[in-house]
C-alpha cells in the first residue's frame, strides 16, 4: 500500500494540537477509562489525548498507517 499520502499529510504538520484536558478527555473518552486493553487505530502524531488514555488503562496501543505519525508518536514514549 503506497502511504504517501499519510506521510506527506503528517509531515506538514497542518495538523496541530494540544494534550486535551481533563474535561474534554472525560467528555469524550470517559468509557474507555480502566479498560483492559485500548487499540487507537488513527493515532497520528499521539498530540491530543494519547497520553491520558494510555495512563487510564492497562494496556494502550497507538496503530496508524503512517510510519512517519507512528515514529514521531513512539518519540513522545507514549506508552503502557
Amino acid at each position: 500500500m503506497d502511504n504517501s499520502f499519510y506521510d506527506s499529510y503528517w509531515n506538514r504538520r497542518v495538523h496541530s494540537g494540544q494534550e486535551w484536558g481533563k474535561q474534554q478527555f472525560n467528555k469524550v473518552l470517559e468509557p474507555l477509562r480502566g479498560l483492559g486493553k485500548v487499540l487507537d487505530y488513527g493515532c497520528g502524531l499521539g498530540l491530543n489525548y494519547q497520553k491520558s488514555l494510555a495512563g487510564s488503562t492497562s494496556q494502550y496501543v497507538g496503530a496508524d498507517i503512517s510510519e512517519n505519525a507512528l515514529s514521531d508518536a513512539t518519540s513522545k514514549v507514549i506508552t503502557h
